[in-house]
């Protein structure tokens, strides 16, 4: 399979998010079914799975390439919106500064985080001990719980 279709696969996953945000509670007040969260669980734990298997697959087949890069980082940029949109959803924030603050706290750092990259060559993903793997757990947990 090729990695860019194993992106796309996770960022399907993470689209559905969205869809399912908009169809069941599209103010963000938290008015989902409770089961639209147990599918946004499954949908980032798909996303997370193939958003680390994309590169290793490129690397595998041998077929890794900077515009593959380029279409992973920029499907998880796009995934990131998805995935605020969902905890807004799950948290209730309607359609207010604190949608505003959590679509700016999840987006900024990876856009900042990319940024560094280009002009450093190393993509950190984690501050401390707090990464974005952790992050993604905890948003199953949050969707679960």
């Amino acid at each position: 399979m090729a990695p860019n279709v194993v992106t796309m696969i996770g960022t399907t996953h993470l689209f559905v998010i969205a869809v399912l945000a908009q169809l069941f509670d599209p103010t963000l007040e938290g008015k989902s079914p409770s089961w639209v969260f147990l599918v946004n669980a499954w949908c980032l734990f798909v996303y997370q799975t193939m958003d680390a298997a994309d590169g290793k697959q490129a690397r595998r087949t041998g077929s890794s390439s900077p515009l593959g890069q380029l279409f992973d980082h920029g499907c998880d940029s796009l995934g990131t919106t998805f995935i605020a949109i969902g905890l807004c959803s799950l948290m209730g924030l309607g359609g207010h500064w604190q949608t505003v603050s959590v679509l700016a706290t999840v987006q900024i750092p990876f856009y900042l985080c990319q940024w560094e990259e280009n002009h450093v060559h190393v993509l950190r993903a984690q501050v401390g001990n707090f990464g974005v793997t952790e992050g993604q757990y905890l948003s199953i947990v949050l969707n679960i719980a």
